[in-house]
């Protein structure tokens, strides 16, 4: 026991540090082997996102080197001539639908209209103008990225109902497996067969490849030669089917059709390139007609959503879901993932400010974005100055009411004492002054006729206006002058040396009949 105590003693520091050592060299063994893992699924996604973005240059170049074959009536991707799916008759495209026998079996990822809307609304504003009557778009309830083909038109492989309900089984369990995927646009391409197509990239959840793989084990019965590329996420927005509706001018200033197109396709990029959205539903789709999604066909969908994770995706209208980094990445790696978050808000910034602006540096967004808040600022202070002063207008215009009120009130009592005076006064009252009046008249009237040169003499209770009416004179004297003779007759006037000139007699105010006696003796007549 004592020599036990003396080895622990001795030997204890030593045990300890062994231990330490070990635990750590177990814990960086498997953070070596975590990062290991973490760094391969990096370079998974790197990979898988290098080879769409290779596959997207050379779908672009395809209009290049090969021309716009739909011009001639070329052919589909799918091997199928134009004329086989669309008819052209009086400027209306009328799609041209066959029965698929057997039908068609497609798995696709389906985009939401609430995605899918925005981005029809402005394909149709750019091509439209141009190519009303000579282009099919794609229905926006319909926008989808085909994934794999339990049977397609070129190597059918039929299937009884039980086995179409076992495929559909199937694939509902593949999509409970499967996580979300949030996607980006990364560009719009014009290919040479005409198809307007949109050109996807995986930010987070499952990659194409990977749903495609999955489908593959699950479909066993399934054509060996699929129609897409595994990695490749597009989707259809149109197809143009002939030429555009230019005048003859505009033809001449856009002699080469090529750059006409790659013009169209340009504004369209700059329109919806790096739009974001987020796909969660899955479909087993049958087809009863030959391309029944991409012509509004008879089909039959069996819808799955992708429920291993709940992911969030946006319009142009929806908020952005913030990124956290975890903190176990790379160093490298987690700037890198900051710089493209930062990124992304400055280019949500640029499209939020102008869409169109042809300088999309930083310092540019930054600045207009100051002067825009500032403007919005000072519009804000100007509304506020506006609402206090339509405030104090208002208290004016209440009270001036107010008093309106009080007023109209005072006259409406002083206009009902004056009817209730006037229904007070006594009808005796009238009577008497009625007898009065004719009793004046008479004695005005026996005045006139008695001495028609005798000035009246009104009543004292009596008073009469002060106007002077018309005045009658009756001359005491008359004067007969001779008129001039005509000038052959020119004789001397004698004055009579004992006779004098009478004067004429003005009238004076004193001499005048009242004029409301001489107006009113005729009705006052007829009264008696």
């Amino acid at each position: 026991m004592v020599r036990f105590r003396k080895w622990w003693n001795n030997g204890k520091h030593s045990i300890l540090i062994w231990l330490i050592s070990a635990f750590l060299f177990l814990l960086g063994f498997q953070m070596a082997l975590y990062s290991s893992s973490r760094h391969n699924q990096s370079v998974h996604y790197l990979s898988n996102s290098e080879e769409r973005t290779n596959l997207y240059d050379k779908m672009a170049k395809d209009l290049d080197e090969n021309g716009a074959v739909f011009l001639q009536g070329g052919e589909t991707s799918q091997s199928l001539s134009l004329s086989d799916l669309f008819t052209l008759k009086d400027g209306v495209v009328t799609p041209v639908l066959k029965a698929a026998n057997p039908p068609v079996r497609a798995n696709v990822l389906y985009l939401n209209p609430n995605f899918s809307v925005p981005i029809s609304q402005a394909v149709r504003d750019i091509f439209l103008p141009y190519f009303d009557g000579a282009i099919w778009f794609q229905n926006s309830s319909l926008y989808h990225f085909s994934m794999f083909h339990a049977s397609h038109h070129i190597e059918a492989v039929p299937a009884s109902e039980s086995e179409v309900e076992a495929e559909a089984n199937s694939v509902k369990a593949i999509a409970e497996a499967l996580c979300p995927l949030n996607i980006v646009l990364e560009r719009v391409v014009l290919t040479s067969t005409g198809v307007l197509l949109g050109c996807w990239q995986v930010t987070s959840g499952t990659d194409p490849s990977t749903v495609r793989a999955k489908l593959r084990n699950a479909l066993p019965r399934a054509p060996e030669k699929q129609l897409y590329n595994p990695a490749m996420l597009h989707t259809s927005f149109a197809r143009l089917l002939g030429h555009s509706k230019l005048s003859a001018e505009e033809q001449d200033k856009n002699s080469n059709q090529l750059h006409f197109f790659h013009e169209l396709v340009r504004l369209l990029n700059d329109r919806i390139r790096g739009f974001q959205a987020v796909v969660s539903e899955l479909w087993y789709v049958e087809e009863f007609d030959v391309l029944a999604l991409a012509l509004n066909g008879r089909m039959k969908t069996h819808r799955f959503h992708l429920d291993k994770v709940v992911g969030h995706g946006r319009s142009f209208s929806n908020k952005r879901k913030h990124v956290k980094v975890p903190k176990k990445i790379h160093k490298a790696e987690r700037e890198k993932l900051k710089r493209d978050y930062l990124n992304e808000l400055f280019l949500e910034l640029d499209n939020a400010l102008e869409p169109n602006r042809q300088n999309n540096g930083k310092a540019s967004i930054l600045g207009d974005a100051t002067r825009l808040l500032q403007e919005l600022l000072s519009q804000v202070e100007s509304l506020k100055r506006e609402n206090v002063a339509l405030v104090s207008e208002s208290h004016y215009v209440t009270v001036e009411k107010n008093e309106l009120r009080d007023e109209n009130a005072a006259l409406e009592a002083q206009i009902e004492d004056l009817h209730s005076q006037i229904k007070e006064k006594s009808p005796s009252d009238l009577t008497w002054n009625t007898a009065t009046t004719k009793s004046q008249n008479a004695n005005l009237t026996s005045s006139l006729f008695q001495d028609p040169l005798k000035l009246p003499v009104a009543d004292p209770t009596v008073q009469a206006p002060p106007v002077v009416g018309p005045v009658f004179v009756i001359p005491l004297h008359h004067d007969f002058q001779a008129l001039p003779q005509p000038e052959t007759a020119q004789v001397p006037l004698k004055t009579p040396s004992n006779v004098k000139r009478p004067h004429a007699r003005y009238p004076t105010p004193s001499d005048s009949w009242p004029s409301h006696l001489l107006g009113e003796q005729p009705k006052r007549t007829e009264e008696i």
